[in-house]
């Protein structure tokens, strides 16, 4: 999927929105102020995060790629604190190259006054992803052409993307709930309900974050696993390459394979029954060929297993 193989927190969705999201906390503001020589009190909210939960970007990423490489088989020559620091080092350069993208995290961690900004930011990451669909198609499809793995394993990964989509959407569609709720009259004028609403919120948006962690943790680990094992060195690793299904170990690989198939299910599944009409009923970008061969694909069942490589 080249929406997270770019190594930019863009490029996770999830992780994007707990780094960003999940850790707002509402806080009653009460200072004075004077205008015209007369002093009056000015009560205003604010939406900040623990920042304690991660101190920096580069943190929360490194967390994730420790929980990723102690939990796969890696080749001799590489060692999993090397990967850990090699893998983080780059999403840190994409994420600070993207001053866009950063920018709005960023900001959004340090603290916002409109609860409407929490939608907003939802909204820019949904663009971001949707204007990349057409890129992650090609590149799935260059995998493929590169590889000797079958096209139905590379088009779970292009049903991910649309998931992923269609998880901001849902997302986004809760939030927006909730931030209407937190603007009605009892909610603006007691700080009870407001921060009642916010933290009702919290509770429901989280375990939709989970859920899809669960699902791109299992992909991320199945294509790091693909990269590491057609690798000779740590110089290769970001380099185009061709991806031999003979280099791997068919009980490993099956494994992560099926396990990332059974978590992708259970993430559908659970955003179905958030919105039963959610789902894309077919890929966009109906005039591009690549689209088109993908399309064909969903309709089709997926493998149960592969060819039994030699470990």
């Amino acid at each position: 999927m080249a929406l997270s193989s770019a190594g930019g927190i863009s490029g996770y969705p999830t992780s994007v929105l707990r780094y960003g999201l999940i850790d707002v906390k509402p806080l009653e503001i009460r200072e004075i102020v004077k205008r015209a020589g007369v002093k009056f009190l000015r009560i205003s909210r604010v939406l900040k995060h623990d920042l304690e939960s991660y101190k920096s970007y580069s943190d929360f990423v490194t967390s994730n790629n420790q929980a990723i490489f102690d939990t796969i088989p890696i080749p001799k020559w590489s060692a999993a604190e090397e990967l850990v620091e090699i893998y983080s080092e780059r999403s840190i350069r994409n994420y600070e190259a993207d001053t866009e993208f950063k920018n709005a995290a960023e900001a959004l961690r340090q603290g916002v006054k409109d609860t409407r900004s929490l939608s907003s930011f939802i909204d820019f990451v949904l663009q971001r992803l949707e204007s990349r669909m057409a890129d992650s198609l090609e590149s799935e499809a260059e995998r493929f052409l590169n590889s000797n793995l079958q096209l139905s394993f590379f088009s779970k990964f292009v049903v991910l993307d649309y998931t992923l989509v269609d998880y901001l959407k849902a997302m986004k569609q809760i939030v927006r709930h909730y931030e209407i709720r937190s603007m009605m009259p009892r909610a603006k004028s007691e700080f009870r309900i407001f921060s009642k609403v916010m933290m009702e919120m919290k509770g429901k948006i989280a375990p939709v974050i989970d859920q899809m962690d669960v699902c791109l943790l299992s992909y991320i680990r199945l294509d790091r696993y693909i990269e590491l094992w057609n690798s000779e060195s740590y110089d290769e690793l970001f380099r185009s390459k061709f991806l031999d299904i003979r280099k791997l170990d068919y009980s490993t690989f099956n494994e992560l394979d099926e396990n990332f198939k059974i978590k992708h299910t259970e993430a559908r599944k659970f955003l179905l029954e958030i919105d039963p009409k959610i789902f894309h009923s077919e890929v966009l970008l109906e005039d591009d060929p690549t689209a088109k061969m993908f399309n064909k694909l969903f309709k089709s069942p997926l493998p149960a297993s592969y060819p039994r490589t030699q470990s």
